[in-house]
């Protein structure tokens, strides 16, 4: 477990949950980085006495063994003894709370939230300032239902100047890798004082109120000449304002450091040597937007001291005379770049000092061409041409500026090697044209003669023109006298030999043998193509669709898309239409390609037109619809009669539950229409007597029901004798009479004797 470098114990009626928080002001060190070492890492002692900038090595002091562990504090000032095992950093976290909170008690007993929000007295607030002292949080102050200091009887208030100290956690943080730079660190120093053989003793060496009583290496063992207490260190410590951990306690130990530097001063009272925005720098009187830490140790300074002469900073930078600055600006990291004009070319750019310290150059520079360089590299045949100078662009090609001497003109060409392979020309001379060798020759001209017997061209060619393209090939459009086709080929090609497959060898009925076309397609002619493919123009008779379809197609059995292109047996048997179906047409459409089939279904006679991916099932929409209407009336009608018997007679169409059918009421002799779901509910004819509640009385007084009834405003309420069941309904369905619709297991009845 580790110790702590900075200790003083507690007032003998503080919460030590509070102090807590005063240990870990003062150490200056921010609440994750207290908490994180001080209850989690039991190996963090070398990093925790680094990010508390403690001077005096007391790991390598005897002065260290004096000062306790986390475990000693927790047993003296607490009764709960916190055992060790493979888990004791997160164990150990979970039981500080209750244990600095309450001196001990558990943490069931001590509501976690009360101990987020500690109160304080004000009359206890003065008079600990009037003592000297900080003000401290009492246990007598903190508990669940205290609201009224008992010494002063006022009330208490939440403790604001500790609000962003009172959330302790149990998150695990590890940063072995800190650590273990950390311990090397230190381990380093410890060395240097063991393996000093001769160490240094120093007489008389005093820097500030300390004095230098023996050196090894880079530590030095210094003595306080207030307290007298001796520890280890360095000088640098020394130089930078640090002193002996004791009287650093009772000192404000960043503003001793501070004064070290002149001209910045603190405007308030910091708790952490990382906070920002509290230093002020009294010549411009400007607050820095700096950390102590980084003015310490990072070399921040303000920017009215950064500042130089332009001759300071030419001199410093190494800028040379050919640059001229413009102006100064700083970075996104608070850089110098200076506003620099090269005088040689004019450009204007920002540079910062990285830029000279390399030795880098303007782009002008870096993109110029000497004299030597162009004729050491560079040259050209042609003796009508010379070099003048040249360059480079901002894609680094090289640019020549080349004069033509007969003419004096000068062109600005692209090398892209040491020697110039390309024909060299001048608008001077449009007939002739120069090539690398330096010979003159004329352009060529072609005539018909010229190409047969150059290219032998076939005598079945006739030649009808000829072009040159950009590329410079020549392409010739030829006529085969045989077939009458018009070709244009590469010259190139007809030296191979061109074998053309002329179309006068194809006749309609070739090419009806040849490729299977049937009588219903009318070819209208056909083309062949350069690779002797042949494509056919058809048109379908049945539909009249024109088609240019190529052989390829044909052979893999195309054919048009329209359904007449179908025989009845091949639409019947492509769909499975059964023979209960006679058809009279079929059609396809153009935007969906679906097969509309118009028809009778020979069992009903219901005639339809409908897609043909439907008509698999022997019994037609319509004959479906027909016999599901005979089966719910006659479902109907059975209901009828168990209901009511013959009292009531189906006097009509049957049209579904929701309609209205015909009844004949024997009774009355009246026909009555009723809807057929309200009349199974107990709707009857107007001929029937209403029933009341003496009707229902006089009911019951013949009968011994296991039920009373009770009237209510939605019917009558039927609470059941043997279960207690509660059931509302109408009068019709109480009464045991043959209109009565309840089910018999419902009511169970006895005549009276």
């Amino acid at each position: 477990m580790i110790k702590l470098p900075i200790y003083f114990p507690p007032y003998e009626d503080e919460l030590l949950y509070g102090w807590f928080f005063r240990l870990r002001k003062a150490m200056h060190v921010s609440v994750r980085r207290f908490r994180q070492y001080f209850f989690m890492d039991p190996n963090g002692t070398p990093e925790l006495i680094q990010s508390f900038n403690i001077s005096g090595m007391f790991w390598v002091s005897r002065e260290w063994e004096r000062f306790p562990e986390i475990l000693d504090i927790l047993f003296r000032h607490s009764t709960v003894t916190l055992n060790y095992d493979k888990t004791l950093p997160l164990y150990v976290g979970k039981k500080v709370l209750s244990i600095l909170y309450n001196r001990g008690v558990p943490l069931y007993d001590t509501p976690s939230r009360s101990a987020h929000f500690p109160k304080l007295c004000p009359e206890c607030m003065r008079e600990d300032r009037a003592a000297g002292r900080e003000p401290y949080i009492r246990t007598w102050h903190c508990g669940r239902d205290v609201t009224v200091c008992k010494k002063h009887k006022c009330n208490l208030h939440r403790a604001e100047f500790y609000n962003g100290y009172y959330s302790l956690g149990t998150k695990l943080d590890s940063d072995e890798g800190s650590y273990a730079e950390a311990e090397h660190f230190y381990k380093k120093w410890a060395c240097a004082v063991e393996s000093s053989e001769h160490p240094i003793r120093l007489e008389n060496e005093h820097i500030d109120e300390c004095t230098l009583l023996m050196e090894f290496g880079p530590v030095v063992l210094a003595k306080c000449n207030r307290c007298g207490l001796e520890f280890f260190t360095t000088r640098y410590m020394l130089e930078l304002g640090r002193s002996c951990p004791e009287c650093e306690l009772k000192e404000n130990v960043p503003q001793n450091i501070i004064s070290k530097i002149n001209g910045y001063v603190f405007v308030k009272n910091i708790e952490d040597i990382n906070e920002k925005d509290c230093i002020r720098h009294d010549k411009c009187g400007a607050v820095l937007p700096y950390s102590a830490n980084e003015i310490l140790y990072g070399g921040s300074r303000c920017k009215c001291e950064r500042e130089r002469s332009d001759e300071e900073l030419k001199k410093d930078w190494g800028i040379g005379d050919d640059y001229t600055i413009l102006g100064r600006k700083h970075d996104e990291s608070g850089r110098i770049l200076v506003t620099v004009k090269h005088n040689p070319c004019g450009e204007i750019s920002d540079k910062g000092k990285y830029f000279f310290d390399k030795g880098c150059q303007c782009r002008c520079e870096r993109l110029k061409l000497t004299q030597e360089m162009i004729d050491e590299r560079y040259s050209i045949d042609d003796p009508d041409w010379e070099i003048m100078s040249g360059y480079r662009d901002a894609r680094k090609r090289i640019h020549l500026i080349l004069k033509h001497i007969p003419c004096g003109r000068e062109y600005d060409k692209v090398f892209w090697s040491t020697n110039y392979h390309y024909k060299l020309g001048c608008v001077c001379d449009k007939k002739m044209k120069k090539t690398k060798s330096g010979v003159v020759i004329k352009k060529k001209t072609y005539t018909k003669k010229y190409l047969i017997e150059h290219y032998q061209i076939s005598d079945e060619f006739d030649v009808l023109s000829w072009r040159k393209t950009k590329g410079g090939d020549i392409r010739i459009t030829v006529k085969h006298k045989t077939c009458g086709c018009i070709l244009e080929r590469n010259a190139l090609a007809f030296k191979k030999g061109i074998k053309h497959k002329c179309r006068a060898g194809y006749t309609e009925e070739t090419l009806r043998k040849k490729y299977g076309i049937g009588e219903d397609y009318l070819i209208r002619g056909w083309d062949i193509d350069e690779k002797g493919g042949v494509t056919l123009k058809l048109t379908h008779l049945p539909c009249g669709k024109e088609y240019s379809v190529q052989e390829h197609r044909i052979r893999h059995g195309w054919r048009c898309r329209c359904a007449q292109s179908l025989t009845e047996e091949e639409l019947r048997e492509k769909y499975q239409i059964p023979d209960s179906y006679e058809i009279y047409s079929w059609y396809r459409k153009e935007i969906t390609g679906v097969t509309i089939v118009k028809g009778k279904h020979k069992p009903c006679g219901c005639e339809f037109e409908k897609m043909a991916s439907v008509l698999k099932k022997e019994e037609c929409a319509e004959c479906d619809s027909r016999r599901r209407r005979a089966e719910e009336k006659a479902n109907f009608e059975k209901k009828v009669s168990e209901l009511v018997g013959d009292e009531y007679v189906l006097a009509g169409e049957y049209h579904g539950a929701g309609e209205k059918v015909p009844l004949y009421h024997s009774k009355c002799g009246r026909v009555v229409n009723i809807i057929a779901d309200k009349f199974l509910d107990g709707a009857r004819c107007s001929c029937e007597k209403r029933i009341e509640k003496v009707d229902i009385d006089r009911y019951l007084d013949s009968f011994e029901p296991n039920f009373t009834i009770e009237k209510v405003k939605s019917g009558y309420k039927v609470t059941f004798k043997d279960s207690g069941n509660e059931v509302t309904m109408q009068a019709r369905r109480i009464r045991q009479e043959a209109t009565c619709l309840c089910e018999p297991t419902y009511f169970t009845r006895k005549k009276k004797s």
